[in-house]
C-alpha cells in the first residue's frame, strides 16, 4: 500500500457519500473511489449470504483500481460482511467497517451515557453488532434498538426535510422503545441527511452522534499511524453505481456538497 493510492468507499446505494463526504471534509488530499450498489438496494433487506458475495465483489472492483483502504459505508454490510470482506483482502488494503468507529468513540469519549438508541435496518438491528460491541466496553449501558426500515427508502427517493419525511421519522420516534435517550446511533449512513429533523423531534435533549464525522476521524488515524495519508495537491474522485437512475442522480446531490460525476458500471455482469 502506498499513501497516494485511492480510499474506496461502498454502500447499498447513496448513503454512504455522507461518509465520503466527510472524509474529503477531513482528509482533503485524498483519491476516493466510490461504488454504490443501486443494482441491489437495500442491503437492509437481503440474506447475509446475498451481501457478503455483493460486498467482496465490490471489494475485488475497489482492489483492481489500487484502492489502500475499502471503507464498508453501509451498517447492513459491516455488520453481515465485515469480517469477511477483511479475510478475502488480507494485507492488501486497509478494511474498515462503520460500525467499529462509533462504538470506540462512545467508548471513549462518552462516559456518561446510560442509554443508548440505535435506529437501522433489519439486517443491522438484528445482527445486535452495535448491542454487543457497546456492552463489551460498559455492561451497565442499557441499548434500546429498532428496525427503521422505511427510512433509507424514503431519503433515497428524494423525501428528505419535508413534510413526508418528518412525517415518517415521527412515526418511528414516537415508539416507546426510543423515549428517555441519552443518545442515539443512526446506524445507517442515509440517516445523517435527517439528522435535523431527529434532533427536532427530541428538543435538540439527545445526542444524535454524527457517524460519518466519527467514521472519518478514525479513518484519518488509521491511516496516519500507518504512514499511509496522502499529500495528493490535485486529487481525483471516481464515483460508480451498479445502475444509473434519475433518482440517484438527483439525490446525491444531497449527500454530497462538491460536484461530482457519477458513472453505471454494473460489475456484477463482469
Amino acid at each position: 500500500m502506498k499513501a497516494d493510492q485511492p480510499i474506496g468507499i461502498f454502500d447499498s446505494g447513496i448513503g454512504g457519500l455522507t461518509a465520503a463526504n466527510a472524509i474529503l471534509q477531513h482528509l482533503p488530499q485524498e483519491n476516493l473511489i466510490y461504488f454504490g450498489d443501486s443494482l441491489h438496494f437495500p442491503y437492509g433487506e437481503k440474506t447475509e449470504e446475498s451481501i457478503r458475495a455483493y460486498s467482496i465483489q465490490i471489494s475485488d472492483f475497489l482492489l483492481s483500481a489500487g484502492c489502500k483502504s475499502i471503507v464498508i459505508a453501509c451498517n447492513s454490510a459491516s455488520a453481515s460482511a465485515f469480517e469477511a470482506v477483511k479475510a478475502h483482502v488480507g494485507n492488501r488494503a486497509l478494511v474498515v467497517d462503520v460500525i467499529t468507529p462509533t462504538v470506540y468513540y462512545i467508548e471513549k469519549h462518552l462516559h456518561d451515557l446510560k442509554t443508548v438508541g440505535v435506529i437501522g435496518t433489519r439486517r443491522t438491528i438484528e445482527s445486535k453488532a452495535y448491542e454487543l460491541g457497546l456492552k463489551a466496553a460498559n455492561p451497565e449501558l442499557q441499548i434500546k434498538a429498532m428496525a427503521t426500515p422505511l427510512l433509507a427508502p424514503m431519503i433515497e427517493e428524494g423525501f428528505v426535510a419535508d413534510e413526508v419525511s418528518r412525517i415518517v421519522t415521527k412515526k418511528y420516534l414516537n415508539h416507546p422503545q426510543l423515549q428517555h435517550l441519552d443518545a442515539l446511533i443512526l446506524a445507517c449512513t442515509h440517516y445523517p441527511l435527517i439528522k435535523g429533523d431527529i434532533e427536532a423531534y427530541y428538543n435538540y435533549q439527545v445526542d444524535v452522534l454524527d457517524t460519518p464525522t466519527v467514521i472519518a476521524e478514525y479513518i484519518k488515524d488509521k491511516l496516519g499511524a500507518k504512514g499511509l495519508l496522502s499529500t495528493t495537491p490535485q486529487p481525483e474522485h471516481h464515483f460508480y453505481v451498479s445502475k444509473m437512475t434519475d433518482t440517484f442522480q438527483h439525490t446525491s446531490q444531497l449527500f454530497f456538497s462538491q460536484p461530482f460525476q457519477l458513472q453505471e458500471h454494473n460489475i456484477f455482469e463482469d
